[in-house]
């Protein structure tokens, strides 16, 4: 690991998000993991759960993520776009880390449109949660510290793209808090 694209994929502690969320009895639940990307967290829930679905849309992603998870019977991989998917209330948890933001980049009817992409893709894993399930949403907030003290936007590697608005929308979008909070209420 060299750079920040290939730590967030390949590093182990992005797992630590599920350390801190004190899952207990975890054991005998059910995940789907929609945006398995390498596999950062796949491997995680796949230690600490008793059945995960991952789901990647990029195939080389998951061709990593299922080699990170070889030796784990417990955790099935699937290279597909999940945007369609019609499962229902089938899993304890359903995760949707650093997605959100690339919705509108590959989502086959709302292509172009970050925030009804994200309601979608939020429909999606409301759907697969069964009625006393949690759903787990991680993405980069678009007002963080960090981008008001100069750091470049994560996705863009812009200085304040994501303060002053994302001009391209070729580009992952993220969303202020009030926003998300919208989405996941809608």
């Amino acid at each position: 690991m060299r750079d920040w694209p290939t730590s967030y994929h390949l590093t182990p502690y992005r797992a630590t998000l599920f350390d801190a969320l004190g899952f207990s009895r975890a054991a005998d639940r059910r995940v789907l993991e929609l945006g398995a990307g390498c596999g950062a967290i796949t491997r995680w829930l796949g230690e600490h759960f008793a059945e995960v679905h991952a789901i990647e849309g990029n195939a080389n992603r998951a061709r990593v993520a299922r080699a990170r998870c070889a030796d784990l019977d417990s955790v099935h991989l699937y290279s597909a776009n999940y945007s369609q998917l019609a499962e229902r209330e089938t899993f304890d948890v359903v995760t949707l880390i650093g997605v959100l933001e690339y919705g509108h980049l590959y989502h086959p009817e709302h292509k172009g449109d970050p925030e009804r992409s994200a309601v979608a893709n939020l429909e999606v894993a409301r759907n697969a949660l069964a009625e006393d399930g949690v759903l787990v949403l991680a993405i980069e907030n678009r007002l963080g510290l960090k981008y008001l003290n100069g750091a470049r936007e994560d996705h863009s590697g812009k200085l304040f793209e994501g303060i002053e608005g994302y001009p391209s929308s070729a580009t992952p979008v993220t969303f202020s808090a009030r926003a998300l909070e919208a989405m996941v209420a809608q």
